[in-house]
């Protein structure tokens, strides 16, 4: 190589050393059609994300949220296996609380 080429050097490095990224090529509508061209596949996450997003959307996903939590009791008492691995898991030689040194 010349003189004063090393952004050259750097980038021929960069594509003998870069590794194989893929890419996904086709993409599945709404009724699990492969769509194939770009201009589809753009459509197609737009829609996605849309419908991800709409009021509809969020609102029905934070009646399930509510439900599952109304579901779990929250005053469990802990079992005696996630006492003892609290314990195990706690530091040898250390007292509880912070140093205030």
């Amino acid at each position: 190589m010349k003189e004063n080429r090393s952004r050259e050097m750097y980038e021929e490095i960069k594509n003998i050393t870069k590794t194989f990224q893929p890419r996904l090529g086709v993409i599945k509508d709404e009724k699990g059609n492969i769509l194939t061209e770009s201009k589809q596949i753009v459509d197609r996450w737009k829609r996605y994300c849309e419908k991800m997003y709409s009021s509809d959307s969020t609102a029905d996903q934070q009646e399930k949220l509510e439900e599952t939590r109304e579901d779990k009791e929250i005053n469990l008492l802990p079992l005696r296996s996630e006492i003892e691995w609290a314990i195990g898991s706690l530091k040898d030689g250390k007292s509880p609380g912070c140093d205030d040194i």
